[in-house]
């Protein structure tokens, strides 16, 4: 299944398979860098989105004002500042986040210096963030706009 076959799939609101199995059946990484959206600012191993969208100066000015194709984004996304973006994100973890897991493999992937274990706890990060990625989707947001 093509990654346009999996948004047309997401997009569909009666009687489409779910999300986390449409992930589950594709091969690729779908979740693609939506973990980096989820990394807390300043932490030891990773330059974060945070991190690049304070240092780019738009931290606090609306998406709609820093981008140039406006038209390829949703109206939530666009109305929001990247400050208020990564406090849904981070709400939506905490929300759903109810026995502490995905913090936990969150503080660890910042964490681990080994390579071959940090792929490894990237991708359980990915698959706990199954949920979180549906969730935000189904609040408006975009693939694009949670991965891209």
């Amino acid at each position: 299944m093509s990654e346009n076959e999996l948004e047309k799939n997401m997009r569909k609101k009666d009687g489409r398979e779910s999300l986390e199995n449409s992930i589950k059946a594709e091969e690729s990484h779908f979740l693609n860098n939506f973990y980096m959206r989820v990394l807390p600012e300043n932490n030891n191993r990773w330059i974060t989105m945070r991190d690049k969208e304070k240092k780019s100066g738009c931290w606090d000015k609306k998406q709609r004002d820093t981008i140039e194709h406006p038209e390829e984004h949703s109206d939530l996304w666009l109305n929001q500042k990247p400050k208020e973006f990564f406090e849904t994100i981070d709400r939506v973890i905490e929300e759903l986040d109810t026995d502490g897991e995905i913090k936990r493999t969150i503080d660890k992937l910042c964490n681990v210096s080994d390579y071959k274990e940090r792929g490894e706890v990237q991708d359980a990060l990915e698959e706990k963030l199954i949920p979180v990625f549906e969730r935000l989707t189904a609040m408006g947001y975009t693939r694009n706009e949670l991965t891209g």
